[in-house]
């Protein structure tokens, strides 16, 4: 039989995540993704509705990273998902890109102070 993790156990590993980014003295920033694998959730709904109230509280941010199909290399930032273009150019190649919200956009945390609006 799986292992459920105890709500307490992963949301404590939550709470220090976000205490990481907010405490940071220099730049820090953690992808879902990456963060998935820290806090050992249940399941994505869970954290995505933790990640939620911590967002609506201003405990921490999100921006959203559109990564070069091309190069993998971070090609810009935007506070909405709904701001991200579906083309943009890759300065570093010259290549007009199509982008993928779901493929070329990944989602990163950081602390509120730390957001360039």
């Amino acid at each position: 039989m799986p292992h459920v993790p105890n709500p307490a156990e992963w949301q404590g590993r939550l709470d220090y995540e976000v205490h990481k980014l907010q405490d940071a003295a220099s730049y820090r920033e953690v992808t879902y993704n990456r963060l998935k694998e820290l806090v050992a959730p249940p399941n994505d709904v869970d954290l995505l509705k933790a990640v939620s109230r911590m967002i609506s509280t201003g405990q921490i941010s999100v921006i959203y990273r559109v990564i070069s199909p091309v190069t993998n290399a971070a090609i810009g930032q935007y506070p909405s998902p709904l701001e991200v273009p579906r083309e943009m150019v890759d300065e570093s190649t010259g290549h007009h890109l199509d982008i993928d919200p779901v493929q070329n956009v990944e989602t990163v945390y950081v602390s509120e102070g730390q957001v360039e609006h």
